[in-house]
């Protein structure tokens, strides 16, 4: 009798936890949503307005007749087709407060359900990505849906939205060839000197391509920004985010065998490397900070974890302050 109440008991617990969890990470999104954002930071989001006015105009291109999946990954056919049906019944703040809110209830259920505390969450009220889903919503809409992939248990649905997620936005391409990666590091029977040997090799092509060959590469599918000069990010600002991937290099090769940890390193590189060829990469680091807040619950030494995200609040709250002052 004793054996099955405790056992009803742990049922019960699971069943709660398992509710709770994503609970958390709903109200988490409304807080970070309800906030004024653009009072803390003292201007608008540039790229928000970019959206807003220029699909009111109907600046954004759309080919009627496009048929390749090249042309649609190029035009990002998903996001302008789906931003225009909307706009025919819906004003366009509405619409892009909403895809916010979206991007940060999926981010923030990630992170609830994902790391080993919900404490983690912390992590999210980061400059970063702060601008990510309040102006880069494109951005944060397509990785968004690499992320409520990573959540759902139905093989075909995390297919679909890891293969969509590129439509939406071109540069999330990386994140979902990462996915594809991961899949087959964790279906096969490899060893795990293998497993860093194809997790190293993917960052290597990936950031030589979006550094030595971006301009040919985006320039053989008619990408216009194949020609477009981009501002580089500042040097410290670099090395701080750069640093993000450093525990997950050295402790056990965590980046081989967590799929979070993967993320982080592989945006991390690719920032640093983009650097160097004066181009910006801060966004893709951007985009791996709800990996980053899991990858730190997985570190398994309990003081290099507790040392890690103590870390990473320090510079997020540097961060922060120079972005509130209007400085970054």
């Amino acid at each position: 009798m004793n054996q099955s109440y405790a056992s009803q008991t742990r049922q019960t617990m699971g069943k709660l936890q398992r509710l709770t969890k994503p609970t958390i990470g709903v109200a988490v999104a409304l807080c970070i949503w309800m906030v004024n954002w653009v009072m803390v930071r003292g201007t608008p989001f540039p790229d928000l307005q970019n959206y807003i006015q220029n699909f009111d105009k109907r600046a954004y291109y759309v080919s009627p007749d496009t048929a390749s999946l090249i042309d649609w990954y190029a035009q990002e056919y998903l996001w302008r087709k789906g931003i225009y049906a909307l706009k025919e019944s819906f004003e366009l703040a509405s619409i892009f407060s909403t895809l916010t809110l979206i991007s940060l209830v999926v981010i923030s259920v990630y992170v609830a359900v994902k790391a080993s505390s919900p404490a983690y969450i912390l992590l999210l009220i980061h400059p970063q990505l702060i601008d990510l889903v309040f102006s880069q919503v494109r951005s944060a809409v397509a990785m968004a849906a690499i992320y409520l992939a990573l959540l759902l248990p139905w093989r075909l649905v995390k297919y679909a939205l890891v293969g969509i997620a590129p439509f939406i936005h071109s540069a999330v391409l990386v994140f979902a060839g990462a996915f594809a990666v991961g899949q087959i590091i964790t279906g096969s029977d490899i060893c795990g000197r293998r497993h860093v040997l194809i997790s190293t090799c993917y960052i290597a092509v990936i950031v030589v391509a979006v550094t030595i060959l971006k301009s040919y590469l985006l320039g053989s599918i008619g990408d216009r920004r194949a020609t477009i000069e981009i501002t580089t990010s500042g040097f410290l600002l670099t090395m701080m985010v750069t640093a993000y991937a450093v525990p997950f290099l050295f402790f056990d090769h965590l980046f081989s065998r967590k799929f979070a940890a993967f993320v982080v390193v592989l945006a991390s590189s690719l920032c640093f490397g983009m650097y160097l060829y004066n181009q910006n990469g801060i966004r893709f680091v951007a985009l791996a900070i709800p990996a980053l807040a899991v990858a730190i619950s997985s570190i398994p030494d309990l003081h290099w974890r507790r040392l890690t995200l103590i870390a990473a609040l320090a510079s997020q709250v540097v961060f922060f302050g120079y972005w509130a002052k209007g400085i970054l």
